[in-house]
């Protein structure tokens, strides 16, 4: 997954072409890191959605907009740039679910 600082994000977002999850996490969140292993399983299955992700400490402007107040926080985008916010340890099967929304979306669109 990659790393987005707040101007790659405000990019990605204003170009947005397809579905993303962006995965706001902190670096000494164990929490996180558990998520963060099943997004990037999951971002090998769903190729049609962008995974990213986005430390809220070095990227507070982006914590404050979505209202972030704890970690893991997960942005669950549709290609029309629709938001679901999801927050805490979310098990994979339930990332998934949003994920699969997200692709379903997608052929919709």
């Amino acid at each position: 997954m990659k790393n987005l600082s707040t101007v790659e994000f405000n990019n990605v977002i204003e170009n947005q072409s397809k579905a993303m999850v962006i995965d706001l996490y902190a670096s000494w969140c164990q929490p996180c890191k558990n998520v963060a292993i099943s997004l990037e399983d999951l971002q090998k299955s769903y190729t049609n959605v962008d995974f990213y992700k986005i430390d809220i400490e070095e990227e507070n402007e982006i914590a404050a907009k979505y209202q972030v107040r704890s970690v893991p926080t997960l942005l669950f985008i549709d290609s029309n740039g629709n938001t679901t916010v999801k927050h805490g340890a979310i098990p994979k099967n339930k990332i998934e679910e949003e994920v699969k929304k997200l692709q379903n979306s997608e052929v919709l669109v």
